[in-house]
């Protein structure tokens, strides 16, 4: 390509070429006018000469200026050109790295879902053919005569307590890697907060796992037999006392007190679990020769913690003790004929010598006493309403619910009934939950069993009010709208 300097350049040489070439004579006519006397002409030619030749060299000069510029321009452009060829580079680099990065963790990402969705799969297939088992079992026993009822019952209960364990499992290895994707994702998130939590609760699954593999105790105790017992040393026992406040309705601002009924001493305990749930493990004990239970934390997380867990709950049995006696007493005034009986099971705690702690209860159960009945469960702390095979329910149990909303104004919600029923209305309830209203104000409990108002709202969605809830005059009170009309 031609510079507008290399055109110029090429007309000055063109042009001082052909002066150069030209005759003397024609030179000096051209640059002098008409011909002078010899010496004039001489003199003139050679200042022509002189002149001309200064002119070359300064063009010259501006020729090889010319020339140099054009060079570092050139030497320029081409670095410019590298530099720019070198960024290019660069930059695809980066992205290839970049993709390369973001394809890892989609892999990642992929590897982690197909894990979990083959894990829930399996778990599927294991449940479903459990079922199936179950099933054929229950068509068995019905087609089964007399004399075979009883072999093909134990069977059934056998196949479903082991439905159950191996339910237990597939959902404890479907958590214990959605907990481990949890950790990761706060190590990756940075999230010491995350992370600290999603390593309590790896250890709480990896605990329930190990409970899994672990004998339990499925036969009824001899009560009175030498074996099967283990013995366990208790440093205190503690009792609590619920105070209610001189507006006894403000139940959000009861208190408990504890006070040490005994200390240093040993009881027995069954050397294999009863069963266990989300956070705890239960054994049958003696204490001092009364038959009970005892529940331990599946996995510690401190003292402080959990001494705060072990008063939730005794705050929990207390207060829902307190509103199954005031539902008793208001059912008597409106049906003096009708003998009911309603209570909450007494529980303390136990502290001991290694600093850990647990609670005990009063222990009911066919299992245990005959004349105690099935376990019941009538409602949960979510939708659940147990309704019999005519498509009724047991009207007191769920107007207790309904009767603590309205009793605590609004603040507390007893659900999860569950228990033993004796008689025709004769009730023993166990492991209480509630929901308590933090648009109240109210302190809610430790644990995810409290779901707040939203848990509120989601029992009303199902309660229907019984003739009992008419007759104290329950349906009339303010009832929260379910979560699908109330979005607040």
């Amino acid at each position: 390509m031609a510079l507008p300097g290399d055109i110029r350049r090429q007309d000055i040489l063109a042009t001082a070429e052909s002066f150069a070439q030209a005759p003397i004579g024609r030179r000096a006519k051209a640059t002098f006018g008409p011909a002078k006397p010899l010496v004039l002409q001489r003199a003139a030619e050679e200042n022509a000469k002189h002149g001309v030749a200064l002119i070359l060299d300064r063009h010259q000069v501006l020729l090889e200026l010319i020339e140099r510029g054009q060079q570092r321009q050139l030497q320029r452009i081409a670095d410019l050109r590298e530099l720019r060829g070198e960024i290019h580079r660069l930059y695809a680099a980066v992205q290839q790295r970049q993709q390369m990065a973001s394809l890892q963790m989609q892999m990642q990402m992929a590897s982690q879902q197909a894990h979990a969705t083959e894990q829930a799969r399996r778990q599927a297939e294991a449940a479903s053919m459990l079922d199936r088992h179950y099933q054929q079992r229950k068509a068995d026993l019905k087609a089964a005569s007399a004399r075979k009822a009883k072999e093909l019952r134990l069977q059934i209960e056998q196949a479903s307590r082991q439905k159950k364990r191996a339910e237990r499992t597939m959902d404890a290895m479907v958590d214990l890697e959605r907990v481990r994707m949890k950790r990761e994702e706060a190590k990756l998130e940075q999230n010491e907060a995350k992370a600290a939590k999603a390593e309590a609760d790896l250890r709480m699954i990896e605990a329930r796992q190990k409970l899994l593999l672990d004998d339990e105790d499925v036969c009824p105790p001899q009560w009175d037999s030498p074996t099967g017992w283990v013995d366990v040393k208790v440093a205190k026992q503690y009792q609590f006392v619920l105070t209610l406040p001189a507006n006894e309705s403000a139940f959000e601002l009861a208190t408990i007190q504890r006070k040490a009924v005994k200390a240093d001493f040993t009881c027995q305990r069954r050397r294999s679990y009863w069963k266990f749930g989300s956070f705890r493990v239960v054994y049958l004990c003696k204490i001092g020769g009364e038959q009970r239970v005892v529940k331990y934390h599946i996995s510690p997380r401190g003292k402080e913690e959990d001494w705060r867990d072990i008063e939730a709950t005794a705050r929990q049995y207390l207060l829902a003790h307190e509103f199954a006696k005031r539902f008793v007493k208001k059912v008597k005034e409106k049906q003096p004929s009708v003998d009911l009986k309603m209570r909450y099971v007494k529980t303390d705690a136990l502290t001991l010598p290694n600093g850990e702690f647990a609670s005990t209860e009063e222990c009911f159960g066919r299992e245990f006493k005959e004349s105690d009945g099935d376990f019941v469960k009538w409602n949960n702390n979510g939708e659940y309403v147990r309704e019999d095979d005519g498509g009724g329910v047991d009207p007191y149990p769920q107007a207790l619910s309904h009767f603590s909303y309205e009793e605590s104004r609004h603040t507390h919600l007893l659900t999860d009934v569950q228990g033993w029923k004796r008689g025709q209305c004769s009730y023993i309830f166990t492991d209480p939950a509630f929901h308590t209203n933090e648009r109240k104000g109210v302190q809610p409990f430790n644990g995810d069993s409290d779901a707040g108002y939203k848990g509120m709202q989601n029992f009303f969605k199902n309660h229907k009010c019984n003739e009992i809830c008419k007759l104290l005059d329950l349906h009339r009170g303010h009832r929260p709208n379910p979560p699908n009309v109330d979005k607040k």
